[in-house]
């Protein structure tokens, strides 16, 4: 089941969603021109985690991406969203796809 964390977050033109998922977390990137990339239906690149830097990479700094969603789960954490373990685990995690 994803649930989404917080609203989505529009990052130089594109839009990023975070999931939480069972075992990690997942994102939605949306392009500021979706019909020039070879992606799913919506338009959207969603994946997991690493698919989803791995084809985010192709088009804008992952670290761009890193500090979008760094300040993203800090917002939540601060507002009691989620847990301190949860948080540890969807940042740790963030860390080892920055690659």
């Amino acid at each position: 089941m994803r649930t989404p964390i917080l609203e989505p977050k529009t990052f130089r033109g594109w839009e990023i969603n975070l999931y939480l998922e069972k075992g990690g977390f997942s994102f939605q990137v949306k392009p500021p021109v979706p019909f020039l990339f070879d992606m799913f239906d919506d338009g959207c690149i969603y994946s997991t985690s690493a698919q989803a830097y791995a084809a985010a990479k192709r088009f804008i700094k992952v670290e761009m991406v890193s500090i979008a969603v760094e300040r993203w789960l800090s917002e939540v954490y601060e507002t009691d969203t989620i847990s301190q373990a949860e948080y540890e685990s969807l940042y740790y995690s963030l860390r080892n796809f920055q690659g």
